[in-house]
Order: structure tokens, then sequence, then C-alpha cells
């Protein structure tokens, strides 16, 4: 029996090996180190290629984007610009109409097997720069990004909704009304925001929010610590799994209605040690905090 298994794994390591040769045979021959099959459009895609323009509106109101490697930046300027340099593996839509920037790399493709050990595009400068002139604001903003960092700054949107896999997401000086996102992995920041609501689903990250008035806050965080300091928020609901809590809200306690629970760790309100559960029912506003394992503290300034 013993001496089966040995065969087994030898036979496998010598495959494995012979795999690798021939992936850098293939390689050193002229090859492509990507290999993405599409079953739907009957294709088969070997190589990224490079797109790259400049485009200037003369308005603008939404912005739907669908990439693999790309950051995104949006921020003022002296009038509507749109400068745009990645890779794709697929010939992406890139149009303006009706008001909307559109770039979407996988328009209607149903890839079901993806091979890929190309990093030319991820350490190459993938960017989509977008600039808003001062006396306008966006309406609906979606944004699917794969990897890359995503930054707002100074540019007011109705709705943002946002898909990051792996990344940073930056919002700052801006009234966002409704934001929705969902980042796999990566750390999120928000500086001086203004809104209704703000949820956001983070499998491993940071979530820092500091100087901001948002009406209702609801925040799941798999991994990662949460901080929101320096801020006024009427409703607050985090789920967390393992992370530090710290809130530092602006406003009395008396003004909260406070239920905190946590498996393992700690609750402090104001100063005091609290018991794994902590419920209050006083103010209209109301915090509401499940945690499984690390510390909870909740501060009013």
């Amino acid at each position: 029996m013993k001496k089966g298994i040995k065969i087994f794994i030898l036979l496998m390591l010598a495959l494995f090996l012979i795999g690798g040769v021939l992936i850098i045979v293939g390689v050193a021959n002229g090859g492509s180190m990507a290999l993405n099959i599409d079953h739907k459009n009957k294709k088969v895609y070997t190589n990224s290629k490079l797109y790259e323009g400049v485009e200037t509106p003369d308005s603008l109101k939404n912005i739907d984007i669908h990439v693999d490697v790309a950051d995104i930046n949006i921020k003022r300027g002296d009038s509507y610009k749109i400068e745009y340099h990645f890779r794709s593996y697929n010939t992406p839509i890139i149009k303006t109409e009706n008001d909307t920037f559109i770039i979407d790399t996988c328009p209607s493709n149903e890839i079901i097997f993806n091979y890929n050990f190309d990093f030319s595009t991820i350490k190459e400068d993938n960017y989509i720069n977008i600039t808003v002139p001062e006396n306008a604001d966006l309406s609906n903003t979606k944004l699917n990004v794969d990897v890359g960092d995503i930054n707002i700054d100074s540019v007011n949107n109705s709705s943002l909704n946002i898909d990051l896999d792996t990344g940073k997401l930056n919002l700052a000086n801006a009234n966002i009304d409704d934001l929705v996102y969902d980042l796999n992995t990566g750390d999120t920041t928000i500086n001086s925001i203004t809104g209704t609501k703000l949820s956001g689903d983070i499998d491993t990250g940071k979530f820092d929010m500091t100087n901001s008035t948002i009406n209702a806050v609801t925040i799941t965080d798999n991994t990662g610590n949460i901080a929101v300091s320096e801020s006024k928020v009427s409703d607050i609901n985090i789920n967390s799994d393992t992370g530090l809590i710290n809130l530092s809200l602006i406003g009395e306690e008396s003004d909260y209605s406070i239920k905190a629970d946590i498996d393992t760790g700690s609750i402090t309100v104001n100063g005091k040690k609290m018991k794994d559960s902590y419920q209050v029912d006083a103010g209209k506003n109301k915090i509401i905090i499940d945690s499984d394992t690390g510390s909870v503290n909740i501060d009013f300034k």
C-alpha cells in the first residue's frame, strides 16, 4: 500500500515537472502566458491588447465601468475629460451615449476556463481618469473592477455602486446620497463625506471613516478593524467576525439606543467597561453591533 502511494506521488511530481518544462519551452518560443476560453462566443484569447484614448464629452451624468485591471480616479477639473489606458483580452465596449460613459471589458462573455500567469497587466500602469467641472455632479456611477484602486475626490454622486475584488477604496470631500459597495480584499478610507445611506460589505480589510455625516451606515466586515471618528451618524449597524470596532460619534450618549454583542472580547461605552452584551434604549438614533472576536469601544463627543 505504501509503495503504491509513493509511486503515485512520484508520478504526479513527474507530470508536474513535465508541465513546467513545456510551459517554459512554449513561452521561450513566443507562446502566451495566458489562455481564456469563451464558450459562449466560441473564442480563445491568448494575449491582451492595449486600449488607450482621451474623450471630452460636452456633458456627463452617469458612469458605467467594468474592467479587469485598472485604477479609477474621479476628481474635479476644468471640464469633462476621460483618459483611459488599460489592457483587455476581450474587445471592450468604449462609448459615451445619453450622457453616460461606458467601458465594459466583458460584454456578454462567458469565460469557462481561465489560465493566466501573465502579470504584465498588473505591473503596467492601467488607469481610467475622469474629471468633472466644478459646477457639475454625477447622477449614477457604477464601477466593477477586479484589481485596482478606486479614488473619488470632490465629485458628488446621487448613487454610487462599487464592486471591487482587490484594491483600495478612497472617497473624500463629496456628497454621495446612496453608496453601496462590495470589497473582497482591501481597505476603505472615507473622509468628509455626506449622504443618506452607506452600505459596505468587506471580506478582508479595514474600514476607516472620519469627519463625515451620513444618516444610515451598515458595515459587514469579515476580517478587519472598523473605525468611525468625528462623524455624525443617525443609525449604524455593524457586523464583524474578527477585528476591533472603535466609534467616536458626534452627539450625546442619550441620543442613541445601543445594542452590542460580542462573543470573545470586551465592550466599552464612554470609558465604562461593560459585559460581553450591552443594551440600552434611550434616544431615537440606533447603534447595533454584532461581533465574534475583538473589542468594541464607543465614545460620544
